[in-house]
């Protein structure tokens, strides 16, 4: 049988931020934010997990205080969490507090992952690309010490790079764990009607620093949907370090 969701109420809770956490290795707890469109009154509104994690200490009620539109809820991250980790958090606001079907910025869930990681700023990388185009670029460089490894977005931000490098400046291209990796990785363009253009690491060439050029070299091999486009070296030199 069918039965009908419950009336939306006057208040309209949501959540207005849904972005996964990132946190540092010693952070102990973050917070979300919420809002309400009736600012009367006190408001005292129950949150349903759905999904806490161990290591997680979920909230199960927010308070709006009198005339405030927004509200805050804590959520502790015990130091049980392990280092690049991904762990889930879901809340819901009941029915009868939010409306889910207005089209609107908040949402009545809230859907996350929580991460601690150390990337920190590492340097600043004079890039060129020349395969495709003649392309010359800084590329920001960032650098876990607790992992090892470096990332950087060398070409479309959101397009990540992993890679190691010893202190004879050798490079592995690499996946998030800090393996090696010489699979494909999208870079962020397309080419024509063939889709994403990705990059793959071609391991069995000289990949690091090259003394008498003073630069770095990787080599990728180039391929869309409809085949490859070959091999070519990027090279960089390290333009700054913080």
């Amino acid at each position: 049988e069918y039965t009908p969701g419950k009336e939306a109420g006057s208040n309209n809770v949501v959540f207005i931020n849904e972005a996964n956490q990132v946190l540092s290795l010693t952070d102990t707890q973050f917070t979300v934010e919420l809002q309400r469109s009736n600012t009367s009154g006190d408001l005292t509104v129950p949150l349903e997990v759905l999904k806490c994690a161990d290591v997680l200490s979920c909230p199960t009620s927010v308070t709006f205080a009198s005339g405030s539109a927004t509200a805050t809820v804590t959520v502790n991250v015990s130091n049980d969490a392990e280092a690049f980790k991904e762990y889930g958090l879901s809340l819901r606001i009941p029915e009868d507090y939010t409306n889910s079907y207005l089209v609107q910025e908040g949402t009545p869930m809230l859907n996350i992952t929580v991460l601690k990681e150390d990337y920190k700023p590492w340097g600043v990388l004079d890039y060129h690309h020349d395969f495709f185009a003649d392309w010359n670029f800084d590329v920001e460089v960032e650098y876990s010490e607790y992992m090892d490894l470096y990332r950087m977005d060398i070409y479309t931000p959101g397009y990540r790079f992993w890679f190691k490098m010893d202190d004879a400046g050798k490079i592995t291209i690499c996946d998030n764990t800090g393996a090696k990796y010489t699979g494909a990785t999208p870079v962020g363009f397309t080419y024509s009607d063939n889709g994403m253009v990705s990059a793959t690491w071609v391991s069995t060439s000289f990949t690091g620093y090259d003394a008498d050029e003073d630069a770095y070299f990787i080599p990728f091999k180039w391929t869309v949907s409809a085949g490859s486009f070959g091999t070519n070296y990027d090279w960089f030199t390290i333009k700054s370090k913080y």
